[in-house]
């Protein structure tokens, strides 16, 4: 393999570490250029987009370079599927924005782009599977503890973005992260494996305690430790703040599955050490929600369920849950069933719709026809069906089943109330969990086949 090749691998797997504080820059940077000029920046190209812009044409270039037909292949119908789109954009729309088409399909390719780069890095890596696994667990735990993190900390000082702007005003909390929805989604899917990393102490491979040969000094065994506890803790207490149904979800399930599981095993086996460790995040989450009670959470939180609960008085479960997202896909299939045979093909074009559904399916069904919906969504489909088919039959240990929740409660999310295909903050933890969950499930790290 070409040497080009080999340090652009090197450089994707730094990227995922530097990836979480992409999306704190962006927007820390919407947010005070907002304060400093007066003007919303979210229209505007951000520097993080340029950048991720960037590593979407490294991502292209890498597949190009190891000649990965069947990648290009999977590529092209998604290409003709938007270049349709927007022809009929030209052909029968009144007006659109091009702009608008061109970085809402860049984003899309971006998560597509990553799922076969992550493939390509677990099958060429010179680490074992275990060995693969052990840093990816490590790597989560450390991307839960930034994102969480980066919503404490302004909370504490009183900085960042409000997690509601209705009729009420301003309540819940999300830090610098632009969009609620987004770090919800991410905090989901991440939080079941940082929960089962500390239980496991971070296992050398999937199932197996470490040994103490395995471990390094007294000392920093204990700073090991408290950063593993940390993660989740952290991370639980930050959908507090977050505040949002979709946080409360996330937090209920998480805690109601693996608490049954771990109780139920320390039952069943007389080893409660599992179950007492995760009573140890339960505590350390209850001391964080404790400690930033004293900066007013427990106050806001009070004040956002008082608020939660007007809305239900006021609307049915249907439209609460969807937040609005029904009325504008109505819209947009009104539009695209009246729009004739091409449309029904083809779509309407992103470029033609002022708001977004807010619902992944139906906006690719709508945005860009069924031939869309069959290029682009088959792959995400073929890989969550494969999560559910090793899952089911084979080995339901811890990991297994967080690996199921994670990828199951984001792939509903996006159905339902979402926006994470063409998102390249939860989009991206999307892919990277899928592959995750690939590699886990597989003998071996070249045991999976991605197409």
């Amino acid at each position: 393999m070409p040497s080009v090749s080999r340090n652009i691998e090197k450089f994707f797997f730094t990227f995922l570490i530097v990836n979480p504080f992409l999306d704190i820059f962006t927007g820390a940077y919407i947010h005070v250029g907002y304060k400093i000029l007066g003007e919303r920046l979210t229209d505007l190209i951000t520097p993080t987009l340029i950048v991720r812009m960037g590593v979407l044409l490294v991502f292209f270039y890498y597949i190009l370079s190891l000649r990965d037909k069947k990648g290009i292949l999977t590529l092209l119908p998604i290409g003709v599927a938007w270049l349709m789109s927007v022809l009929g954009e030209f052909l029968f729309a009144s007006g659109f924005s091009l702009f608008t088409d061109m970085q809402y399909m860049a984003k899309f390719a971006y998560n597509i782009l990553l799922i076969m780069v992550l493939w390509h890095l677990y099958q060429r890596t010179d680490w074992s599977k275990e060995q693969l696994v052990s840093w990816l667990n490590w790597y989560i735990s450390l991307t839960v503890l930034i994102l969480s993190l980066s919503i404490h900390i302004p909370y504490i000082l009183g900085l960042g973005y409000s997690t509601y702007a209705d009729r009420f005003g301003y309540f819940g909390a999300r830090g610098f992260f632009y969009s609620g929805n987004d770090i919800t989604a991410v905090l989901m899917m991440l939080i079941p494996i940082a929960l089962i990393n500390y239980i496991m102490l971070a296992p050398i491979c999937p199932g197996r305690r470490m040994r103490p040969s395995d471990l390094v000094p007294a000392d920093a065994k204990r700073r090991r430790h408290l950063f593993y506890l940390a993660a989740p803790a952290t991370a639980l207490t930050a959908l507090f703040s977050i505040a949002t149904k979709t946080a409360f979800i996330a937090f209920g399930v998480t805690m109601l599955v693996f608490g049954v599981y771990y109780w139920h095993n320390g039952k069943k086996s007389g080893d409660k050490a599992n179950w007492q460790a995760f009573v140890r995040v339960c505590v350390a989450f209850t001391g964080l929600f404790i400690f930033l009670s004293l900066f007013g959470l427990l106050k806001d939180l009070a004040e956002t369920l008082r608020r939660l609960k007007i809305i239900w008085g006021d609307y049915d479960f249907i439209q609460i849950f969807q937040s609005g997202r029904t009325e504008k896909m109505m819209e947009a299939f009104t539009l695209w069933r009246k729009g004739g045979i091409f449309a029904w093909a083809f779509g309407i074009g992103r470029g033609t719709q002022r708001f977004i559904i807010e619902m992944d399916v139906f906006e690719v069904l709508f945005y860009y026809g069924v031939f869309g919906a069959i290029s682009m969504l088959w792959l995400y489909v073929k890989l969550g069906i494969g999560v559910i088919k090793d899952f089911l039959p084979k080995r339901q240990d811890a990991y297994a089943l967080a690996c199921f929740i994670s990828v199951g409660l984001c792939a509903a999310y996006s159905i339902a109330a979402g926006h994470v295909l063409f998102s390249v903050t939860s989009g991206f933890y999307f892919a990277f969990m899928l592959l995750y969950s690939q590699l886990y499930f597989s003998d071996k790290k070249d045991g999976f086949k991605l197409i």
